[in-house]
């Protein structure tokens, strides 16, 4: 028989993912929007090998969130969780409601990285640019897990910043989607722990005053 613990925080897992998925019919399916860039993405040179970081986000998302959900301790799970479920939503509503596209480069070549780039651009449609996806959850992947092996911090925090770079050399995101997208992540990061250490401070507050009416 399954415990109840771990299906409540496979659930909580599942939900992250369910919120973001939202992210493809958005993506291919909006047909106006804006160019969300700046003076500077104009110097941002093309490196299609930049598609390799680029694609190990997505099964190191699930990887790590499962990890987590299997793993990592409760409170910090929950603050985990919260600050996923705000920051997907936040981006989704974004998305929506101001919705924004890039415009790729024709690509020339035929070597692996290029191939693989065009098929990513085949794939991937142009709309859902700010807030960056691959920023938002890796940042936030990065925050948390520092906190919990915090002698790997600087790994974290190095894999995010090369998987920020990666999205502008593939060119699939202006400057502004990366500042969005960590700035997004930042706030979810500080509310969510908040939010549990409200939420448990609340509940400590409640069991001592239960307990002091019962002796």
């Amino acid at each position: 028989m399954l415990d109840r613990k771990l299906v409540r925080r496979f659930g909580l897992y599942a939900l992250v993912f369910a919120i973001q998925s939202l992210y493809m019919p958005l993506n291919h399916g909006l047909k106006q929007g804006v160019i969300f860039d700046s003076r500077w993405d104009a110097y941002i040179p093309l490196w299609p090998e930049w598609i390799v970081p680029y694609a190990i986000c997505w099964p190191l998302w699930v990887a790590c969130y499962g990890w987590a959900c299997l793993r990592m301790e409760e409170k910090l799970y929950r603050s985990f969780i919260v600050a996923s479920v705000l920051a997907t939503v936040t981006a989704i509503c974004t998305f929506t409601f101001y919705p924004t596209y890039v415009i790729r480069p024709v690509l020339v070549g035929q070597d692996w990285a290029t191939e693989w780039l065009r098929i990513l651009y085949a794939r991937d449609g142009l709309f859902n640019a700010f807030p960056s996806g691959h920023v938002y959850l890796t940042t936030i992947l990065a925050l948390f897990w520092s906190l919990w092996y915090p002698r790997w911090r600087w790994a974290w925090i190095g894999f995010a910043a090369i998987v920020a770079l990666s999205t502008l050399f593939t060119r699939q995101h202006y400057l502004p989607d990366l500042f969005g997208g960590v700035a997004l992540a930042v706030v979810s990061y500080w509310v969510g722990l908040w939010w549990v250490e409200r939420q448990h401070s609340r509940l400590t507050l409640t069991g001592g005053l239960a307990t002091t009416a019962g002796s």
